[in-house]
């Protein structure tokens, strides 16, 4: 509940989205729907990948990366993205991940086999 007269600030976010936001006042008596349109991120964001133990083989959607610990630029929000991370020796890590709207860092524990 909000008192009548009294502006709040609303804002609506979600992974992959732009945020928006509102200030709202209300009357007495007075209530409201608010409807808010998030649109795909556009800014590309970053993501590192790091492991245990490093050096490790890092491939993003079937194409060689580089090793840990490493930096892939100009992912594209809201995406989809399948990581892998091998190293000789350690079974290989792989993650399905969807990309923010803000700079992500993934760790990934190798298993010795």
């Amino acid at each position: 509940k909000v008192a009548s007269g009294k502006s709040i600030h609303v804002m609506v976010s979600k992974d992959g989205y732009s945020s928006k936001s509102r200030v709202v006042t209300l009357r007495p008596g007075e209530s409201r729907v608010l409807n808010f349109k998030l649109e795909a991120g556009t800014q590309p964001i970053s993501l590192t990948v790091q492991s245990n133990p490093g050096g490790a083989d890092v491939t993003l959607n079937g194409r060689k990366v580089g090793k840990t610990p490493v930096k892939i630029n100009n992912l594209k929000p809201g995406r989809v993205y399948n990581l892998r991370v091998k190293k000789s020796d350690y079974a290989d890590w792989a993650r399905s991940i969807t990309a923010g709207d803000k700079n992500q860092t993934v760790s990934a524990t190798l298993q010795k086999i």
